[in-house]
């Protein structure tokens, strides 16, 4: 997990720096990481697809982000409930 850690950190840093295309192989790498060892509904996974969206959305790429965006709102919702900040940041 260490190293999904370490590719997160990465590709935030990437998109803060508006690498969008550069921060999106380290995010899916991180995705396929915590999917693997933490399962694909774990809190972790729902968080780095948020990433995702957020870089998705940056690039126009609405196509991806729509269906990333409400696999990331299950896995809150299921986790913490509607209620939880986490779930309702993902309905933005």
């Amino acid at each position: 997990m260490f190293d999904a850690r370490r590719l997160r950190t990465t590709a935030l840093a990437l998109a803060t720096a508006a690498r969008f295309d550069e921060a999106r192989p380290p995010l899916e790498r991180a995705i396929t990481i915590s999917e693997a060892v933490l399962g694909p509904d774990d809190m972790f996974t729902g968080m780095l697809l948020h990433d995702l969206v957020g870089i998705a959305l940056e690039t126009r790429d609405d196509r991806t982000a729509e269906p990333l965006q409400r696999r990331a709102l299950a896995i809150f919702d299921k986790a913490v409930g509607e209620s939880h900040p986490y779930s309702a940041m993902a309905r933005l």
